[in-house]
Formats: C-alpha cells, sequence, structure tokens
C-alpha cells in the first residue's frame, strides 16, 4: 500500500463542548463512529483512551495525534477537532492541546499508519500549518494543511460529506 495511492477519508469539526482530555476523545470517538458505523463509540473511546495511556499523543505545539486500528476494512479516516478551550494532554511542551488530528484505519496493512503519522507530526513544528488549521472554517480549508503534508485524500465531495453530520461543523 503506497500512500500516494491510498486516499484517507477526512472530516473536520469545531468542538465547544470538550473541557478535558478525556471529553475530547469522547467526542472524537463520537465522530468517527458516525464516519465508520461498524465500529462502536464506546469501543472506540476505549482505543483511544487505551492509547493515551501508552503515553501522550500531544507532539507540542497544541496538537495532539491519536490513533487507532479499527476492526474493519475501509478507506484510513483522518479527522481534524479543533477544540475552542484547550485541554491538557501531558505535552512535551506542557502547552495545552486545542487541535487534535485523529487517524484510524484497517489492520490488515498498517503502511497508512505508518506513512501518514510521520508526515502529521511535522505539525509540531510548522506552527503555520497548525494556525491554518486553527483557523479553519470548513473541512475545504482544514484539507489544505493535510494536503500539504502530501497525505492524498478521498475526493473533496466525498470527504465534505463526513462532516455533516450532526453538531459537526461543516
Amino acid at each position: 500500500m503506497n500512500l500516494a495511492r491510498v486516499p484517507f477519508d477526512f472530516a473536520f469539526f469545531r468542538d465547544s463542548i470538550s473541557a478535558s482530555r478525556r471529553a475530547a476523545l469522547w467526542r472524537l470517538a463520537d465522530v468517527i463512529s458516525r464516519a465508520r458505523p461498524s465500529c462502536g463509540r464506546r469501543e472506540l473511546a476505549e482505543a483511544l483512551y487505551a492509547r493515551e495511556r501508552l503515553g501522550t499523543t500531544a507532539i507540542g505545539g497544541g496538537v495532539a495525534l491519536p490513533h487507532s486500528v479499527l476492526k474493519e476494512s475501509d478507506l484510513p479516516l483522518i479527522v481534524v477537532q479543533v477544540l475552542y478551550n484547550a485541554v491538557n494532554f501531558d505535552a512535551p511542551d506542557a502547552r495545552p492541546v486545542d487541535v487534535l488530528i485523529a487517524v484510524v484505519g484497517e489492520p490488515v496493512d498498517l503502511r497508512w499508519l505508518q506513512a501518514a503519522m510521520p508526515r502529521l507530526s511535522k505539525l509540531g513544528s510548522e506552527p503555520e500549518m497548525i494556525q491554518e488549521l486553527r483557523s479553519a472554517s470548513d473541512a475545504q480549508e482544514a484539507s489544505r494543511a493535510i494536503l500539504d503534508l502530501g497525505i492524498p485524500l478521498a475526493p473533496l465531495p466525498a470527504a465534505c460529506a463526513l462532516t455533516q453530520m450532526g453538531g459537526v461543523a461543516r
């Protein structure tokens, strides 16, 4: 699986509700489960919490990269969650996190994860790109920063459809 040949589905939302790491991960699990209906919200939340217990997914600069493998086989998914209120994620720079970029995908071939995570990790040292995500008003604007990292996204109409879920910004 070559990253250049495998597009990621994409979703973006602004979160005005979450006030803790646990709440932010639960909200993220909710959005992922809507995009991947065969995955239960509780199962996703538990997987994201389990990953955090191994060590923080915060990379600095107010960004965290929660990730998990799903049971189903589908296009990998990137979900950008922008928090109105930054939360503690035990980041290496001690900065609270206000941008979460979740990556989830199928378990058979993990090259999508191995290829995406190093590219997304660059955001920790790219304040302009982080700011682009923070100021994005919709999925189209947020997707530009992801595309600039060299991560292919599904055709935008399909990707945008994922952001049209209840409680998710368009």
